[in-house]
């Protein structure tokens, strides 16, 4: 995303971004469908070979990417020192006062989404009965119904504020799995459709909001940090997680998990809105 951005602006084109974005999620979304559909049939002939294929293909994206030209937009020698230097300030950028307004947000969307999509999703299509042909075809054709908003972004970031559509992101979570426990297997797929639908849309929100806010210089750095920051609870916290879904059971999980997220969205917007008042009561 940072890359695209540069490019953009070294050719004097960065207004255009939001839909540099949207084409970019276009391709993204047909090369993961052909990639889903693929691997749920290779599994039946072996289950190790959706991995080793993976494997081959990010050796071969490897490989081109260093055909790429980087473009010329604050560009550093790369060195510990600098690393350590740029990672700092990427922290600082991702906590300014610019951008703090939609940090935690962006922290809460990403912290939430990581570990649905990395634990909660797999284990609730096992657990509704989905085989892995069913899923790769479920996850197929969810992901080739998301392309239109995809296409849409750069029309809906015109008209709807970026808060906005990351607090939609987070409820659209939240829903999918709040009642889990009371619904039957056609509604929780419609409710998880809608969040396919609207995932192309959050990707670029999320990209679009740092990279606006963030300096050339730090800007790849900015979105590694936040990603970093995103996935450490689900790295220093995936055992206690698989834990608890294994002794309260998916649903049970889930419906614990939909309350947590909700109850910290509602506790930011709050938050939020008291320290505005406190900042206006202030100037006043």
């Amino acid at each position: 995303d940072a890359f695209t951005y540069d490019s953009l602006v070294e050719s004097g084109k960065q207004d255009e971004y939001p839909k540099v974005l949207s084409k970019s999620n276009i391709y993204l979304n047909i090369a993961t469908a052909i990639a889903t559909i693929s691997g749920g049939f290779l599994f039946q002939f072996w289950g190790g070979l959706p991995f080793l294929i993976t494997g081959l293909a990010k050796f071969v994206g490897l490989a081109l990417a260093l055909f790429v030209s980087e473009p010329k937009v604050d560009t550093y020698k790369f060195s510990l020192k600098n690393s350590i230097e740029i990672t700092k300030k990427g922290f600082s950028q991702l906590f300014s006062k610019k951008m703090l307004r939609y940090t935690g947000l962006l922290l809460i969307v990403g912290v939430f989404s990581t570990v649905g999509y990395e634990i909660l999703d797999d284990a609730a299509v096992v657990d509704w009965g989905y085989s892995a042909t069913g899923i790769s075809i479920l996850y197929t054709s969810f992901i080739l119904l998301s392309i239109p908003s995809g296409i849409l972004y750069d029309k809906i970031a015109k008209k709807i504020k970026p808060e906005t559509l990351i607090v939609l992101a987070i409820i659209l979570l939240g829903i999918n799995y709040l009642f889990s426990r009371w619904i039957n297997v056609y509604i929780w797929t419609g409710l998880f459709l809608l969040r396919v639908i609207y995932s192309p849309i959050k990707r670029s929100v999320i990209a679009d909001l740092i990279n606006q806010h963030t300096i050339s210089s730090v800007r790849a750095t900015t979105l590694s940090v936040y990603e970093l920051i995103i996935k450490l609870p689900f790295v220093l916290l995936g055992i206690p997680i698989g834990t608890m879904l294994q002794t309260l059971g998916i649903k049970n999980f889930s419906l614990t998990f939909s309350v947590v997220l909700l109850t910290t969205l509602g506790v930011f917007i709050i938050f939020n809105k008291v320290t505005a008042t406190s900042r206006q009561v202030t100037i006043d």
